[in-house]
């Protein structure tokens, strides 16, 4: 989980995937429950998000978008607020990759009510600049700007 995402933020995709994938292998959501707590997002998620933005950038677009799919339902069913608010932003960034507006509207918006409802500005961030980008693919560009 966190090594993985780690080497993805160096560039180092083959490695992160790998490590993504071994931490997601041994994966519980019940038994890793506490690294909620400890780290702020739950470890399966962690994994599973980087792995999406890893398979993307390795050139795998349908694999990407299963992983996301895999997190989004793992999010949902986990119903921890801030786990799911990074869930739905990296959700809206594979579909601003994709070039898939509309979709990446909706998870912009549902970042957005979820980190007002939680307090979670970084998350809000996120949700605000993807729905802008949106609103600019839509052709609404000066408030997609604005946003």
């Amino acid at each position: 989980g966190a090594l993985g995402a780690c080497l993805f933020l160096q560039g180092n995709l083959d490695a992160a995937r790998t490590h993504q994938e071994q931490a997601l292998a041994i994966y519980d959501p019940e038994q890793h429950q506490a690294h909620v707590f400890a780290h702020g997002v739950d470890p399966g998620i962690r994994a599973l998000n980087f792995l999406t933005l890893t398979l993307w950038l390795q050139g795998y677009p349908d694999q990407a978008l299963k992983r996301s799919m895999e997190a989004l339902a793992l999010a949902q069913k986990l119903a921890y607020g801030p786990t799911l608010a990074f869930t739905l932003a990296y959700a809206s960034e594979l579909h601003q990759l994709r070039r898939e507006s509309s979709l990446a509207r909706e998870h912009a918006e549902a970042v957005v009510t979820l980190s007002t409802e939680h307090g979670l500005p970084y998350w809000l961030a996120w949700g605000t600049f993807f729905g802008g980008w949106a609103l600019t693919e839509r052709d609404h560009l000066a408030e997609g700007i604005a946003q």
